[in-house]
Formats: structure tokens, C-alpha cells, sequence
């Protein structure tokens, strides 16, 4: 067995993993800061989060842009 991690469905490894990402993003009270993001910024990243598609704090703050673009 590969380093003798329990076997889990891959389904349960990615929701894992995105629940990771977002609480790391989310708990990063200096890089939130430095983007200065609202509130209803990050309902729309975590439901983003959600889905998947954000793999790491870059993306987060791409997305984060896109959304901002997206309200002018």
C-alpha cells in the first residue's frame, strides 16, 4: 500500500483536499489583507472552492480578480 494512507475514494481525497485549500486561503489573514477581500468576495471563492477548481493561493487570488472584474 502506498504510504500506508488508508484507502479512500478519490471523490473523498479531492474533497478533502479542496476543503484544505480553502481553510488555508481563508485563515490567511495577511494575504487577505493585502487584497483587502470582502465578504461577499469569499462566499463566491469558497463556493469557487467548492467546485474544484482552485488548487492553490494563486488561483484563489485569480479568481478573485475575475470576480472583481466581473462587478464593474
Amino acid at each position: 500500500m502506498k504510504g500506508d494512507r488508508p484507502f479512500l475514494p478519490d471523490h473523498e481525497i479531492r474533497a478533502g483536499e479542496r476543503r484544505r485549500m480553502w481553510e488555508e486561503f481563508s485563515n490567511d489573514q495577511k494575504l487577505l489583507k493585502l487584497y483587502n477581500v470582502k465578504a461577499d468576495e469569499m462566499e463566491s471563492l469558497k463556493q469557487a472552492a467548492l467546485l474544484g477548481t482552485l488548487l492553490n493561493k494563486h488561483d484563489f487570488i485569480f479568481m478573485l480578480d475575475i470576480i472583481r472584474r466581473s462587478r464593474r
